[in-house]
């Protein structure tokens, strides 16, 4: 009996122990593999930064990655913070170090917009406040500020301090130095400028051109109101960065003109030019339902291809053009060959131009950026952005910059 019980105890012992011990080391186990696991989360932390991606073309300003950034549009700094510091990046690609702390404000020619109960109000790079947040609509080019209110009445700000307090409804800032007023152009003291007894402008300054009125027909004048082509056209379109502008006379032809106003393509056999960039002519084919084509400087058209739309009616690069097509209840764009003949690569929700690059956002919100002969540099980023030669990059919750050196 005393043997039975002393082997009973022994075995007992034995697998207490043994559970003990493995109970022991699955516990230590699991606690160096948190530790692992932590002491690789830190490293990983700590190298993250340093270890930039490299892009053709581009070259790292910095040699690692902000935490955040906000890109400039139209001014000469963008932002970024890293570890709590903030950064200023201009357009030439130097860094300085700021006190300034942005989240979600806008960078707007080099003024910060920000909102506050849903209405914005704007500060400057040194983060004092030029307007309250109390406009629903700001306005900023140059040292300008628009700024209306829900009554829709305005206010304008000019080098940071408020000059006019309510101006009349229907007022829009055309240049840094002049307002649109009931069709007429003012200077800031809200002087009606030359010329504008007779004409009235319509819309922007464009290319240096602005439209002009008188009556039902339009033509064109300088950015200092001097009438160039006088309006004679029954409509027109505002002139292109080489210079030319599709218009439409009283007796229904459509032409392409200089700054001169000098014919240089007229519509022949039902195709009507819309833009001319000195080497292609983009125009519509009444003949086959306004679809779009392509034809050289001499209005010979380059193939029978026919598109449903031409993004910003023009060819890229002398090669490119951009389709816009419909899908379902939402438009897409693709790329499309004119030497090749093919479409290339995807379809995205939208591409935007920045001088030798394409940014192409998908479906799924992602950015891939491509060089000029549309080799893809990055892909699928969740941001990317230009100001100046500076290109900013945000991917998986870090924020690149780079310099453009081709």
């Amino acid at each position: 009996m005393n043997k039975i019980v002393f082997v009973s105890i022994t075995i007992f012992l034995i697998f207490f122990l043994t559970a003990c011990s493995s109970y022991t080391y699955f516990y230590s186990m699991d606690n160096i593999a948190e530790y692992i696991r932590q002491q690789t989360r830190i490293e990983r932390e700590e190298e993250r930064p340093y270890s930039i991606p490299q892009i053709n073309g581009f070259t790292p300003l910095v040699n690692f990655g902000f935490d955040a950034g906000i890109h400039s549009n139209g001014g000469r700094y963008s932002f970024a913070t890293y570890r709590e510091q903030g950064y200023l990046i201009d357009y030439a690609g130097f860094v300085f170090d700021t006190d300034l702390r942005l989240s979600n404000e806008t960078l707007i020619n080099d003024m910060i917009v920000y909102r506050s109960d849903y209405l914005y109000g704007v500060k400057n790079m040194f983060g004092q406040i030029i307007a309250e947040p109390e406009f629903e609509r700001i306005e900023i080019l140059g040292n300008t500020i628009l700024a209306t209110c829900i009554l829709g009445f305005s206010d304008l700000f000019v080098d940071s301090d408020r000059v006019h307090r309510q101006l009349s409804r229907g007022i829009t800032l055309l240049s840094e130095n002049e307002l649109l007023i009931d069709g007429f152009v003012h200077d800031l003291d809200l002087n009606l400028l030359k010329a504008n007894n007779v004409y009235s402008v319509v819309g922007k300054l464009t290319n240096g051109k602005f439209i002009i009125t008188c009556g039902q027909l339009l033509g064109f004048s300088d950015q200092f109101l001097n009438v160039t082509i006088p309006p004679i056209h029954f409509a027109v379109m505002p002139f292109n960065k080489e210079g030319f502008a599709s218009v439409r006379t009283v007796d229904g032809i459509y032409k392409i003109i200089d700054r001169n106003g000098q014919v240089v393509v007229i519509e022949e056999n039902g195709l009507i030019p819309i833009n001319f960039d000195g080497e292609k002519i983009v125009f519509q084919d009444s003949l086959h339902g306004n679809r779009m084509g392509i034809a050289d400087k001499n209005f010979i058209p380059l193939s029978s291809q026919r598109f449903i739309n031409i993004y910003q009616n023009r060819v890229f690069h002398n090669r490119f053009i951009i389709e816009r097509q419909r899908v379902g209840v939402e438009d897409r764009v693709r790329f499309f060959d004119i030497d090749l003949q093919v479409y290339l690569v995807g379809v995205y929700e939208t591409i935007s131009i920045h001088d030798n690059h394409f940014i192409a956002r998908c479906d799924n919100g992602r950015f891939t950026l491509y060089d000029s002969s549309l080799n893809f540099l990055i892909l699928d980023a969740d941001g990317i952005y230009f100001c100046g030669k500076v290109l900013m990059v945000n991917n998986w919750g870090r924020v690149y910059f780079y310099r453009v050196t081709d």
